[in-house]
């Protein structure tokens, strides 16, 4: 594992996500940008799917550790390439921070590179060089937010709904968010998941690769 204390970069991030596409390409790295406010179940979900689908993904992994090193030491713990990024007690990741950050420790084809990366539902985030946006929002924090186009789910081909083995513990109009998906993102899929279960990881799973291989 390398840890890599970078700064923020002030260069637009567009041609240097081109760059990092077509490296990507080139290496046959599939590349997600794993968005989702913090506390939305990320780490968890990443650590399901390597621990349950580490064959078939070939995972490697960013993570964006803003505010300290616990979801690196749990993705370490993985024993998956894995790189870690600073950025300076903010979340913002951009482009050029993940192009320092695959000149290290990745495999160099035929790999699923998932890059954790925090970001809040009104923002889109930055454009980092992925292939896809796997979105992930949490039954504990309500289906209110996921009810109105937010930006981060415009982006993305798939919106994952952690915890659901708590739906009948919280209130969570799931049929709801199924309906204004598809209203303001008719392409993305809607994926239930439980880490703590493991119902709809290996569905999730196979979305991705199936996505990877389109």
């Amino acid at each position: 594992m390398r840890n890599l204390e970078l700064e923020n970069s002030l260069t637009s991030g567009d041609p240097i996500a081109d760059k990092n596409r077509a490296r990507f390409d080139a290496r046959g790295v599939f590349a997600i940008n794993l968005v989702g406010p913090p506390g939305s179940g990320k780490t968890t979900l990443l650590e399901a799917l390597i621990r349950d689908h580490h064959a078939a993904l070939a995972p490697c992994v960013i993570v964006n550790d803003a505010s300290g090193r616990t979801d690196a030491d749990r993705v370490a713990a993985l024993g998956v390439p894995m790189a870690r990024v600073t950025t300076e007690g903010t979340r913002n990741l951009d482009a050029s921070l993940i192009a320092s950050a695959i000149d290290y420790e990745f495999p160099s084809t035929d790999a699923t590179l998932l890059i954790e990366n925090d970001v809040e539902w009104t923002a889109a985030g930055n454009d980092l060089g992925e292939h896809i946006r796997l979105a992930v929002w949490s039954v504990s924090a309500g289906s209110d937010e996921l009810a109105k186009p937010a930006a981060a789910l415009r982006r993305c081909q798939i919106l994952a709904i952690s915890q659901v083995d708590l739906l009948g513990e919280c209130e969570f109009d799931l049929q709801r968010v199924r309906h204004a998906m598809a209203r303001y993102a008719p392409a993305a899929t809607v994926a239930p998941v439980s880490a703590a279960t493991g119902e709809g990881v290996t569905e999730l799973a196979a979305k991705i690769l199936s996505l990877r291989w389109a």
